[in-house]
């Protein structure tokens, strides 16, 4: 096991893709049936919601529980807590657990992470407890449809579908000290976002072409349908933040100094948001007539200690075990932040400036290794 120091994008890049390499080969390849007492597989409920299904499978939801990179981060906290992080952990990135307590994933519904059925199951979202969620199993199937009607199961519109609140319930953390390590639904809620009334569903759950169903099961007019992969990709990524160079000249003495304006001008919540190990990564290069180049970074981002005092790493272990928000230098929605980079070159103009904001993900992974023991030799 060890940590991977890889160039800004490219985890985030295999991050952001493993829905395209998780898909199901077998999907619908099971008996397609609705359960009566139970959550119901996102396989069955694909047999008739094929489009959407298609856009689930891609989703990080789909793979919550079971992507390498939660499956590191659970593992060593289980063993670190002696089992208590699955209380803290499942509710989220297992959530069908808070029904069925199958905390020791023995049922194949909890390997289904965010599954279909435990979204359409809400019943209600009350922020103010502790376990938001009202759960309604093999009951209604709830959804934004306000004539959300279905031959395979009974069906109804909740008008709560299309609010942030149904997003909060998990993307707003407290650790076991009762910090809040991640704030992405009140980064929003403070937001200018919120005050037009854009939800999180306006920019990850988009209206794309589909079918809310097969036709040849129930026929429909409607030829649009929400994006289920929640749009976490690099098309809908790029452009998130704006670069403004305000300011780039000889300053005193030898160096030279550039300003810049970095500006979170499209995400609804700060940049970055959740918790460690997402950074802002702002690169500023200084290249002059003599092809002299010198490069500078700075970073966004938060830090959480725990008890001890010390930045918690990896960095997921502080959704659990965070103590004190030690700096939090994320960028809010709207907000513009100025950053100064002083240069010791003494650049020969003409000089070029370029500089590019990237969003750096950097979690703990396990990775094969060869090992070579040696056990004979030969030497002529």
């Amino acid at each position: 096991m060890r940590r991977h120091s890889t160039t800004a994008g490219k985890t985030l890049l295999l991050f952001l893709l493993m829905g395209h390499l998780f898909i199901s080969t077998t999907a619908f390849a099971v008996d397609a049936k609705v359960e009566a007492h139970g959550f119901t597989s996102s396989q069955v409920c694909g047999t008739c919601h094929k489009d959407i299904y298609e856009e689930f499978s891609r989703s990080l939801h789909s793979l919550s529980f079971t992507n390498p990179i939660f499956s590191m981060a659970y593992a060593r906290e289980y063993l670190a807590t002696k089992g208590a992080a699955k209380e803290t952990c499942l509710k989220c990135h297992a959530p069908t657990t808070i029904s069925t307590k199958d905390a020791d994933a023995a049922l194949p519904i909890t390997s289904e992470g965010v599954t279909c059925d435990f979204c359409h199951s809400i019943e209600s979202v009350d922020l103010a407890s502790p376990e938001p969620f009202k759960l309604d199993v093999a009951g209604k199937k709830r959804a934004s449809m306000k004539d959300a009607k279905s031959p395979a199961h009974s069906a109804s519109y909740a008008e709560w579908f299309n609010k942030s609140e149904l997003c909060a319930g998990c993307h707003e953390i407290t650790s076991v000290h009762g910090v809040k390590t991640a704030t992405t639904y009140s980064e929003w809620k403070t937001s200018g976002y919120a005050a037009k009334g854009v939800q999180c569903q306006g920019c990850h759950m988009p209206r794309i072409s589909g079918s809310p169903a097969d036709p040849a099961i129930k026929p429909s007019t409607a030829s649009k349908v929400h994006d289920h992969s929640l749009s976490h990709n690099l098309d809908t990524m790029k452009g998130a933040i704006k670069l403004h160079l305000v300011k780039s000249a000889p300053s005193k003495g030898e160096r030279y100094v550039v300003d810049i304006d970095v500006t979170n001008a499209r995400a609804g919540h700060a940049v970055p948001t959740g918790t460690q190990p997402r950074e802002l990564i702002l690169e500023v290069t200084v290249k002059d007539a003599d092809g002299r180049t010198e490069s500078q970074k700075k970073t966004f981002g938060k830090k959480i200690s725990g008890v001890d005092g010390k930045v918690i790493t990896p960095g997921g272990a502080a959704c659990v075990n965070g103590k004190r928000i030690i700096e939090n230098s994320s960028i809010n929605p709207g907000e513009t932040r100025a950053a100064r980079f002083m240069f010791n070159i003494k650049p020969k103009e003409p000089v070029t400036i370029t500089a590019n904001a990237y969003l750096s993900y950097a979690p703990l992974v396990s990775a094969t290794e060869q090992t070579l023991i040696p056990l004979g030799s030969l030497e002529k």
